[in-house]
């Protein structure tokens, strides 16, 4: 007993601070866990009415399937030159808002396809419509929702240009939470004509990349147009949303900046991919062709090495 009461003095010291540092590793520990958890409710709780306001708008769609409502579906062999045109008067006639949702285009591929519809030609027959009709309303405001999953780094140098030509009026948001939500856009969702087209999105083009398999468009359906222009408004206000901006109220979308950092971001994640599992598939030729012009070799390089350039995305103009 007399032992262990000196050992018991002789180390009180250590035994306490042991036991402190115990309790503060617990209480951290705990801390940690609490608010990962509020943060899991937080989410859930915005999520969980947000899934609910997307059934909202399949089932006005299955309750009024072009009866109540006019729309029209493309079909046939011109099918998709039919979708982008009407598309493209869509948004001509845009007067107040317009509210998108999707992965963008590949920017690379050629202007000219050859009598093949290629990426190129659709973005740039969609953003010279919504161009005219931002000149000819100077209040009108584009917001996007940027899909990232499939989203080629040369799109973002669209946007960019989109974003110096006009500012405020031109608003991106990104949030990975939400890459699931879909590819349509709403058109003046509180006017009597407003305009609600959506797509079908499956298939690969070029292994992620992905292509339209189904398009149409439901005209004058203030309750389907109204609920996504509320989704919108929710996901600009989601705590994960543009992470990557400076603007505390995320009103009007990333900088101009901030779309260079989305764009340096998108590069190290495909290249840490790549670095991970040289089978990765890449959907960018920029990436494609560093590799080659630098020398290296996918199944083995240093990251150091893939180091994102700015000046090989410039904006990219409608010409």
């Amino acid at each position: 007993m007399d032992a262990f009461l000196f050992l018991l003095n002789k180390y009180s010291i250590l035994i306490t601070l042991s036991l402190s540092l115990l309790s503060t590793v617990i209480l951290l520990l705990g801390t940690f866990l609490y608010l990962r958890e509020r943060e899991r409710l937080q989410f859930l709780s915005f999520a969980e009415p947000f899934a609910r306001r997307w059934q909202n708008i399949l089932t006005l769609q299955e309750n009024y399937p072009g009866k109540r409502y006019p729309s029209y579906i493309p079909e046939g062999e011109q099918a998709e030159q039919d979708f982008y045109a009407e598309f493209s008067k869509v948004l001509s006639n845009a007067k107040v808002e317009i509210f998108n949702s999707g992965d963008g285009f590949n920017m690379t591929s050629p202007s000219d396809g050859g009598g093949k519809w290629t990426s190129r030609q659709k973005a740039d027959k969609l953003d010279r419509a919504i161009v005219r009709s931002m000149v000819e309303n100077p209040s009108l405001v584009y917001t996007r929702f940027q899909i990232l999953a499939a989203c080629n780094i040369n799109w973002v140098s669209r946007m960019i240009f989109l974003k110096q030509k006009f500012g405020d009026k031109f608003r991106v948001y990104v949030n990975r939470d939400f890459d699931h939500m879909g590819c349509f856009c709403v058109v003046d969702p509180d006017s009597k004509n407003c305009v609600f087209e959506w797509q079908l999105v499956s298939g690969r083009s070029r292994a992620r990349g992905t292509i339209s398999k189904g398009f149409g468009f439901v005209y004058k359906n203030k309750e389907i147009c109204r609920v996504v222009k509320t989704m919108f408004r929710d996901i600009r206000k989601a705590y994960a949303t543009n992470l990557l901006s400076n603007d505390p109220d995320k009103r009007d979308g990333l900088s101009v900046e901030s779309l260079g950092i989305l764009q340096k971001e998108l590069w190290d994640h495909d290249i840490k991919m790549v670095f991970q599992n040289p089978n990765y598939t890449i959907i960018d030729d920029e990436i494609t062709q560093a590799f080659i012009n630098r020398g290296l070799d996918k199944n083995k390089f240093k990251l150091a090495d893939m180091d994102f350039r700015s000046e090989e995305f410039p904006p990219i103009s409608l010409g």
